[in-house]
Order: structure tokens, then C-alpha cells, then sequence
């Protein structure tokens, strides 16, 4: 999922299948950025969440990418 529109078209389609829904999407804005997440719930009563996160890249991801470019 690369944005906030693809998990709402996510959501839409859960919706429109019929799973429960057990939270509907929200925005939670935090210094690194804005996450954006909802909840369904399985035939197994498990609750998923589903997110994204919008802002700045994580600093160890690139870091450790980079580290093995370098290697």
C-alpha cells in the first residue's frame, strides 16, 4: 500500500463484501508523519489492523539498505 487513498479503496471494498468492520479508517498525525489505519474482523474473531504510514522514510531501513549496497 503506498498511500492513504489505497487503504480507503481497501476499506471501500472490505466494506462492500461485508466484512466487519471494526473500526473505520482514521488519521492519527505524530511528528514522523500521519498514520492511517482500520480494523476488520475475521471468521476466527481476530482483529486485523490495516495501516499507513505517510511521512518521512524510515532512517533504518535506508541505512541498512545502503549498508548492504556497500558491502
Amino acid at each position: 500500500m503506498q498511500t492513504h487513498n489505497e487503504l480507503d479503496a481497501l476499506y471501500d471494498e472490505f466494506k462492500a463484501n461485508g466484512a466487519l468492520i471494526v473500526s473505520e479508517p482514521q488519521l492519527t498525525e505524530h511528528d514522523w508523519g500521519v498514520w492511517k489505519d482500520f480494523s476488520v474482523k475475521d471468521l476466527d474473531g481476530y482483529v486485523i489492523t490495516i495501516h499507513h504510514k505517510q511521512g518521512p522514510p524510515d532512517v533504518m531501513i535506508h541505512d541498512v539498505q545502503a549498508a548492504l549496497e556497500n558491502s
